[in-house]
This record gives C-alpha cells, structure tokens and sequence, in this order.
C-alpha cells in the first residue's frame, strides 16, 4: 500500500501479474500526446496482451478512491491492451490523454474514468463488469456532476 509518484513508464511484459491494495500511482511529467514507449520520460501505463492486473485505491486520506492520476500536463496515452483481467478498483484520472481498453476482462466495483477520450474494446473478446457504487471508498469520488464551456 501507498503512494506511488510515477516519473517513467510502467510497461509490463506480456501475461505479466500486477498486485496491491490501498495504492495511489500519480504518473508525472510534461509531454504531448503520443505513445507510452520504453524511453518516455514521464509517468505512463502500457499494460500489453495477457496482463492481470488486482489493484484498488486507498480507502481513507486525502486520495480515497483515487487509482490513477496522471499530471495535466502529460498528455501520453494510456494503453491497456487485450486479453488481459483487469480488476482496478477506484478512479482514474487521465484529463489530457487518449485512453485505450481492449477486449479484456473487467470486474470492477468502482470504475472512473476521467480522459481525453476513452476507447472501449469491441468484438466481444472481454467480459467487461464496470461498477460504480464505491462502497469502499463511502461512495463515488466524484461527488458532484458539472458541465463547463
């Protein structure tokens, strides 16, 4: 458990297994849009094929419910890939990157996405369960709904 302050990529290898609970990864850095490659210099996720991934938020403190949360001002695109079982529980926050999820497993209790644009898998190859009742975090960080211009 912890605070994770991310200034590199996290890239793992295919059918690769990433674990914790009560964990806050912030992935720092300025960039523009573009992929999350083995030599970016700021925080990324590329999460390939086969990946299974177990990873839920701190349930008190000033990030409850938070999972990730990439800096503003590092627009690198997030990618988890296909065929992968992805259990992420909490929030995740990426306002200026392209977000991609592939055709992959998902049983997630609390799901939020917050992105550039977000790119669901098709062609049924997931079973994706996305929840957002947040029970262990006293309800959705994302408290209150607004629209801006």
């Amino acid at each position: 458990p912890g605070f994770y302050w991310i200034s590199g990529p996290i890239f793992t290898g295919n059918s690769a297994t990433l674990n914790g609970t009560g964990v806050f990864f912030y992935l720092d850095g300025v960039a523009p849009a573009g992929p999350c490659t083995l030599s970016s210099l700021v925080g990324c996720l590329n999460i390939p094929n086969g990946a299974e991934i177990n990873l839920s938020a701190m349930t008190s403190g000033a990030y409850e419910g938070i999972l990730f949360f990439q800096a503003r001002t590092n627009q690198t695109d997030v990618f988890f890939k296909n065929t992968g079982d992805y259990d992420m529980s909490g929030a995740m926050y990426f306002p200026t990157a392209d977000v991609s999820y592939g055709n992959s497993g998902a049983s997630n209790d609390c799901t939020l996405f917050v992105s550039n644009t977000l790119q669901l898998g098709s062609g049924g190859g997931g079973n994706m369960d996305f929840n957002n009742t947040c029970s262990a975090y006293g309800g959705s960080p994302i408290l209150t709904v607004t629209l801006a211009e």
